[in-house]
């Protein structure tokens, strides 16, 4: 009867034990097959919405090249430089389906190229919808994950901009979830073959808290940990689904941050393409009016007789100033140029920083009586700078400049400076003006920004004058901080390597 007993005995223990391996093999396996491709899907959309936000960039861009040049091999080179920027496969797609264009191909290749027509993205994108599609590539024979928009003038579709990323993070990030699901798998198996070696309420309470924590972590909760007490097998199980879940945590934390890069780079993007296009306009607009009169009163100087000197005179200066304004501008944008791009050569040297200054009042002096303005230089006697000495007069002639010419008549415009105990000096130049508003505060070092943009170019500025200042006190090894009181005035002041 013992004999009998144990074999009993042992007999539904092997079929509890066989069972809760069954039960447990696969639990794990649903549960592992639905994270990977929950966390796969969401990979992959994170991917497609990304290259969805590269295309939409650049769409306008290569529709309007397109349409201005029609030159063979014009969609290559299109391609071929967009790819280079943005770091993934472009292809450019006439309307029949014909491919113009691919950054990833030579220009005698995409001539071989097939038809795209057919392409589930490219259908889409040529019937002016935003087409994907997820494949292995027959031309790199490699899988990719493809994105296509229609590429329009006005209403007419154009063709279509394709943007193909390789899957190769995706399929490391999927491998490395079905490595951690594998293991945490093997590891729930081996403790559950223990577990039926003791049925009792010891051992099926933590059972059910493991399926509760299970079952969450299936439901995508991950921040859930099982309390683990002692060393036997229901132990182990418990470190195991921890392990599992604190791994999977890891793995959708690390797609999070490589997600919010990718959206910071868009946006860095965007804000370099915002600043682009508005250097351009600015440019095109600071070019245009001068031109525009030069123009205009020499065409009236040709098409008149010389009957009327003054007149003759009067136009000629007008076309003068404005021809003058035009130098002062292109030489400005040639001096930001060569800072930016370090061309700049410095002379330093120990530089009396009162002297540089009484220099420039001297200068200033007539144009401020002019408008009935205390200009001031409060620098002390004993104030020495290593810098260049006519980089330094430049710097303060300009923000000098600035200060009288926004400050109202009967105001002061004052030049100070003083030693700070780091090791460097700080020079200033302050007014009594009518100050600037805090919303325009961040942008008044960039190029042709204006406050107030019409007075601005009525009292001949090129709005290059504070971007060339930064530039040139960054060149020192200095800072330039800008401070104003809506009312009361303005302070620039920069700081120099003082000379020991």
């Amino acid at each position: 009867m013992r004999a009998k007993h144990r074999a009993v005995s042992g007999g539904l223990t092997f079929r509890l034990t066989l069972i809760l391996l069954i039960v447990a093999a696969l639990g794990m396996t649903v549960m592992g097959l639905y994270i990977t491709r929950v966390l796969e899907t969401y990979s992959t959309e994170n991917f497609k919405s990304d290259l969805v936000k590269e295309a939409r960039l650049i769409q306008d861009d290569i529709a309007s090249a397109l349409m201005k040049e029609t030159r063979l091999g014009a969609g290559q080179a299109l391609a071929e430089r967009y790819g280079a920027k943005l770091k993934v496969r472009i292809t450019i797609i006439a309307p029949d389906g014909t491919v113009v264009g691919d950054s990833e191909r030579t220009s005698q290749e995409v001539l071989m190229m097939e038809n795209h027509a057919s392409r589930p993205e490219v259908a889409s994108a040529l019937a002016g919808l935003v087409g994907s599609d997820l494949r292995r590539s027959r031309t790199l024979n490699a899988a990719m994950l493809y994105v296509a928009v229609p590429l329009k003038n006005g209403q007419q579709i154009k063709g279509a901009l394709r943007l193909a990323l390789p899957m190769t993070e995706l399929a490391a990030v999927s491998a490395s979830i079905r490595t951690t699901v594998a293991i945490g798998a093997l590891l729930a198996v081996g403790v559950a073959l223990m577990v039926g070696l003791f049925l009792s309420r010891r051992v099926t309470r933590p059972v059910v808290e493991m399926q509760t924590i299970a079952t969450r972590m299936a439901g995508g909760e991950f921040s859930h940990r099982l309390p683990v007490a002692g060393t036997d097998e229901i132990a182990e199980l418990g470190h195991g689904l921890n392990l599992l879940a604190s791994r999977l945590q890891e793995k959708i934390q690390d797609l999070e941050g490589e997600r919010a890069k990718v959206a910071t780079i868009l946006a860095e993007v965007q804000r370099l393409e915002r600043v682009r296009t508005e250097f351009v306009a600015n440019v095109s607009h600071e070019l245009r009016t001068p031109l525009t009169v030069i123009k205009g009163y020499l065409e009236t100087l040709l098409d008149e007789t010389p009957a009327q000197p003054e007149t003759h005179r009067r136009f000629l200066e007008v076309a003068y100033t404005h021809a003058s304004r035009l130098s002062r501008l292109v030489d400005d944008l040639l001096e930001l140029s060569n800072l930016e791009t370090g061309k700049a050569l410095l002379k330093l040297s120990a530089v009396d920083v009162h002297g540089a200054a009484d220099e420039i009042v001297a200068m200033f002096e007539k144009k401020a009586a002019h408008k009935n303005l205390a200009l001031r230089n409060e620098t002390p006697s004993s104030l020495l700078a290593r810098a260049d000495r006519d980089r330094l007069s430049q710097i303060i002639v300009n923000l000098v400049d600035n200060a009288v010419k926004y400050t109202p008549e009967g105001g002061t415009v004052t030049i100070g400076g003083a030693h700070r105990p780091d090791q460097f000096v700080a020079v200033w130049v302050s007014d009594t003006g009518a100050g600037i508003p805090p919303s325009d505060m961040p942008r008044l070092t960039e190029r042709f920004y204006r406050v107030d943009k019409a007075r601005s170019r009525e009292l001949g500025g090129t709005g290059l004058g504070l971007a060339i200042v930064k530039h040139l006190v960054q060149a020192h090894g200095g800072e330039l901080v800008i401070e104003s009181d809506l009312g009361k005035g303005t302070t620039v002041s920069f700081t120099l390597a003082a000379d020991l």
